[in-house]
């Protein structure tokens, strides 16, 4: 094997730096990966809500009128079962906007602009187009992360022992 190959060439000594180092990495990205991806996490939503909580205050939220509602079928069982298409006005055009949602979607929504200059706009309803999709990608990508620094310290143990 290709793997059996490269680490026969190495001496004891790099085995042992490549081991050690294999051990300091794993539990880092076992422990500290998630624990600031789960930070960024909340730490996104907390900053959702202060911008809907100042454009509410400042009333330069945008109100969107659902247009069509969409059955939503999933074959991997997903919780979203109605996707609404919402029409507004911003900045004089006309846009529309994609929302998922457990139950049927309401008739209007409100949509509030990331900052005072911007174009870009969230909604505190439902859950826009799969972001319910990132966080368990995030774990899952940290997982294949261990993984990766995982399988070297097992080869690098039979090899040292």
């Amino acid at each position: 094997m290709l793997i059996d190959k490269f680490f026969s060439e190495l001496s004891e000594e790099q085995l042992e730096i490549i081991y050690k180092f294999a051990c300091i990495i794993s539990p880092f990205l076992f422990i500290a990966v998630p624990v600031v991806i789960w930070g960024l996490y909340f730490r996104s939503r907390k900053r959702k809500k202060e911008i809907i909580r100042k454009s509410e205050e400042n009333n330069t939220f945008v109100t969107a009128r659902l247009v069509r509602a969409n059955y939503i079928h999933y074959d991997d069982h997903r919780d979203f079962s109605h996707a609404g298409i919402y029409e507004y006005t911003a900045n004089g055009k006309t846009k529309e906007r994609r929302i998922c949602f457990h139950g049927y979607p309401p008739d209007e929504v409100r949509l509030y602009p990331k900052n005072e200059n911007s174009s870009k706009l969230i909604s505190n309803a439902g859950h826009e187009d799969k972001t319910w999709f990132d966080v368990p990608m995030l774990g899952f990508a940290t997982i294949i992360l261990w993984i990766w620094v995982s399988i070297p310290l097992f080869i690098l143990n039979g090899y040292l022992s």
